[in-house]
């Protein structure tokens, strides 16, 4: 998911805020009290050298989400909401069997007693969408090296297998060559000796 999809899921969901460009204050009426802010000011700086690192590690396919966040910088607010704390809330009882705007009203509620702001849980959710999704670009180039050096290791294998198909259908046809030259010979031999002979010592089958 992009950064800007992420944004607009969670702002979506809530209902709450409104995001629009830079310099633009004017916001369409709506049934909740929502507030005006700009990407920019939703934006968290993310720690890439070290998601770099974390995924340049081994085994980063088994690293967590959890893992990259962390990694990346990412810490919960002082107050303890995050945004999978309100996926939970979200997905409770309580909450999921409330219309939308019965639950958005719950939200700013519970929000306004426990006194934390709707753009902090915001940050959260895109700081960890920026971390995830510059952990994937990191992986994906790391992988996309490994394809490419496993087709070029293919390619010396199947180099090296039809090297040696060649070399055993050219053994065979040798091989094959000689046997008859030997059988011929073992012919000749007991066609000769059966004038002196008169029983068959010289063999002439394999």
């Amino acid at each position: 998911m992009s950064l800007v999809s992420g944004l607009r899921s969670i702002a979506n969901s809530l209902g709450i805020i409104q995001v629009v460009k830079a310099g633009n204050g004017d916001s369409a009426p709506a049934k909740l009290p929502t507030r005006s802010v700009t990407l920019s000011e939703l934006m968290s700086e993310v720690r890439q050298a070290d998601v770099q690192a974390l995924a340049q590690a081994p085994a980063e396919l088994t690293v967590s989400l959890t893992k990259v966040c962390e990694t990346a910088g990412v810490k919960p607010p002082a107050h303890g909401w995050t945004v999978d704390r309100l996926r939970e809330l979200l997905r409770s009882q309580k909450f999921s069997s409330l219309a939308r705007e019965a639950a958005q009203r719950a939200l700013l509620e519970h929000f306004a007693s426990e006194k934390v702001t709707v753009e902090d849980v915001v940050k959260d959710g895109i700081a960890r969408d920026q971390a995830i999704d510059a952990f994937e670009k990191f992986v994906y180039g790391k992988m996309e090296s490994r394809k490419s050096a496993r087709q070029r290791q293919i390619a010396s294998l199947q180099s090296q297998i039809e090297s040696l198909q060649s070399e055993a259908a050219t053994e065979a046809a040798q091989w094959k060559q000689w046997l008859d030259q030997k059988r011929a010979y073992e012919k000749e031999m007991a066609w000769a000796i059966g004038y002196l002979l008169d029983r068959p010592v010289i063999t002439t089958e394999a």
